[in-house]
């Protein structure tokens, strides 16, 4: 080991070891010869690295009609919802919502308000 090493004394204090604080040059030597040279990707891991993805497909127009039949029935109560679309998720069916809010607006109104 190349760090200083800390020891108890007798009386119950901490103190550095002094023979830890000598460092030969072959014991040096040895312990860069064992090291591992390792070589990072240009890709990063995080904790979102090993989140399940689901690949999301595309709406289809008889899809997009239910999603609103099933809007004007529960309205914005995406949980309500799945089990009015049950292969569509609630994530899906919320950013669906968004999507159809900025593209769709009349549409979204007509189907919250009957």
């Amino acid at each position: 080991r190349i760090v200083p090493q800390l020891r108890l004394a007798d009386d119950g204090t901490i103190e550095i070891d002094d023979a830890s604080m000598i460092v030969e040059k072959t014991r040096a030597a040895n312990v860069h010869s064992e090291l591992e040279t390792v070589y990072e990707s240009e890709f990063k891991t995080t904790s979102a690295s090993y989140r399940k993805r689901n690949r999301i497909t595309k709406w289809t127009s008889e899809e997009t009609n239910k999603f609103f039949r099933a809007l004007s029935q529960v309205g914005t109560d995406f949980t309500m919802m799945r089990l009015l679309l049950p292969n569509r998720s609630r994530r899906e069916l919320k950013n669906k919502f968004k999507k159809e809010e900025k593209l769709n607006p009349h549409r979204i109104a007509l189907a919250l308000n009957k």
